[in-house]
């Protein structure tokens, strides 16, 4: 079976990076499949980054591996045994503190497909940094104008403007919890 390796980031698709980290995945493992799961998650936008992630991992291959944002996982799934990634045999020197896309994960993910035993490139920690997803809450004051709330295919509630865009309508720069107000007619 082809290894398949799914890459998902806040790099967007405006500049080199993304290419990069690919040839890198090529250079050590050229017969993996990569998938560009996203890479236009909000820039450090944790929660985003994880939303995509836990929203689409059940919908890959038993044994993709995902190098991205991690934290849905726990939420979706038992996780067995979570590991570090620090620079060793198995990874690039890093060139500086900005870049491990390609000097830390890319080189790892190949060498994992290649059936490296994760124990020689990783080590267990005890204990991970979550952040958990934002749940939607019901303020009954207030009006929706011409937004709604609907029900989306994962049973959540996203916010829509019919025929438009709600991120625009609302002017909204980045991409962060909105308040909804619910409002009851009076009988």
């Amino acid at each position: 079976m082809i290894p398949v390796i799914a890459l998902l980031a806040d790099f967007t698709w405006h500049n080199w990076y993304i290419g990069v980290m690919k040839g890198v995945i090529a250079s050590v493992n050229p017969s993996a499949s990569i998938i560009d799961l996203c890479h236009n998650v909000s820039s450090q936008d944790v929660r985003e980054g994880s939303f995509v992630l836990g929203s689409s991992f059940a919908f890959f291959p038993r044994g993709t591996i995902f190098v991205g944002i991690l934290t849905s996982i726990f939420e979706k799934t038992k996780v067995e045994r979570v590991c570090a990634v620090s620079p060793g045999k198995y990874t690039l020197t890093p060139k500086g503190a900005t870049f491990f896309g390609r000097d830390i994960f890319a080189p790892v993910a190949p060498h994992l497909s290649l059936g490296v035993p994760p124990g020689e490139i990783v080590g267990e920690v005890k204990s991970v940094l979550t952040v958990p997803a934002l749940r939607p809450s019901i303020n009954e004051q207030g009006d929706n104008g011409k937004l709604m709330a609907i029900v989306n295919s994962r049973g959540l509630i996203e916010i829509a403007v019919n025929r438009g865009n709600a991120f625009r309508y609302l002017g909204l720069k980045e991409k962060k919890s909105l308040e909804i107000f619910m409002f009851r007619a009076v009988q």
